[in-house]
Parts: structure tokens; C-alpha cells; sequence
């Protein structure tokens, strides 16, 4: 056995392995798996702003290595052993198959995450401008509360009114602006 057949079959096995072991055990560690922001592998993170809550697929994640190594191990022992080719020949395709079979999978794995990122979750710079329901009274020097509509789903926030007036129960206001999680409103005309 020759050691380009034996980092093959080192590459095979172990892209096969960690490829059952992450799907046999993939829910079980402490951060849930991918679910989790900051994934103890590193392959995804959550970027806080603007843009929360969007997961991203880093192209040299464990997965994708793990494939890469895979067909790389298989491609490479399959132009060895039953094509015979030379060794610069089975390792050009072994390495081309390896980088097509990660980039497939990459691609999947984007497509899979973008599809299923749909989030109910609002976006409160969107806000701004649009009408909400006083639920709470808002005392002209203290804080009461609003409830709007955003993304299909109710959601209520503390409120502050803008001019530093009274605004009572079940009033319909304008959201001014919003500093921290304090929505400031203005009675609507």
C-alpha cells in the first residue's frame, strides 16, 4: 500500500465518520447544534445589528471540510485502484472532485439556512412613522405602554410621548422616534 492510498482512505474514513457521528449526536451538545449563535465549531454566527438574527454558513465549516475530505478520499481511491491512472492525474481529479462536492454542499447548506430564516421577529427602525394603540396610559412625565402591529404580529413596547402630555388608554399614536428599547409618540391627528 502506497502512502498516497493510505491518505485516502485517512481522508475517506475520517470525513465519513465525522459526517455519521455530527448526524448521530447533532442535536445533543449543550448550544443546541446550529440553532445556537457562536456554535462551538465556529461554522455560524448570528450578526447583531441591523441585520439580527441572520445565520451565516462559513465555506470552511467542519461539514463542508468533512465532505471535502470524503470525496476527496473516495475520488482519489477510485482513480487508484479502478481507473489506474498515474498519480498526478487521480490526484488533479480527486482534489477537483473534493472541491465540487464541498461547494455543493456549501451552496445547500446556504440555500437550506436562507429559506428557513424567516422570523416574525420585528424590525423596530421600521416603526418609525407608523401608528400604534396606547394600552397602557403614558403620564406626561412617565412611561406607559403601546401595542403595534408589525410583520402580521402584535407586539408592545414602553412609551414615552413626545410632547410630554397625557395620552390616554386606547388613544392612537405615532411612533416619533425610538431610543434604546423607549418608544417616543405623539398622538396621532
Amino acid at each position: 500500500m502506497t502512502a498516497l492510498e493510505i491518505v485516502y482512505i485517512i481522508c475517506f474514513v475520517f470525513g465519513l465518520a465525522y459526517a455519521v457521528i455530527s448526524t448521530v449526536f447533532g442535536g445533543i451538545h449543550a448550544d443546541g447544534g446550529f440553532d445556537a449563535p457562536g456554535d462551538a465549531s465556529g461554522s455560524m454566527h448570528a450578526d447583531i445589528g441591523h441585520d439580527s438574527g441572520t445565520m451565516h454558513f462559513s465555506p470552511l465549516s467542519p461539514v463542508v471540510i468533512a465532505m471535502f475530505l470524503t470525496a476527496f478520499g473516495a475520488a482519489g481511491m477510485i482513480c487508484l485502484k479502478a481507473f489506474k491512472l498515474p498519480i498526478y492525474y487521480g490526484l488533479t481529479i480527486a482534489v477537483l472532485v473534493g472541491l465540487a462536492v464541498a461547494a455543493v454542499t456549501f451552496f445547500i447548506f446556504v440555500t437550506l439556512f436562507s429559506k428557513t430564516q424567516g422570523s416574525s421577529e420585528s424590525n423596530v427602525a421600521s416603526i418609525i412613522g407608523k401608528e400604534a394603540e396606547v394600552i397602557t396610559p403614558i403620564p406626561a412625565d412617565g412611561v406607559g405602554e403601546i401595542a403595534y402591529i408589525s410583520k402580521g404580529a402584535r407586539y408592545t413596547a414602553p412609551a414615552r410621548s413626545a410632547l410630554q402630555t397625557d395620552i390616554r388608554s386606547h388613544t392612537i399614536v405615532t411612533v416619533d422616534k425610538i431610543v434604546g428599547n423607549m418608544f417616543i409618540v405623539k398622538a396621532s391627528e
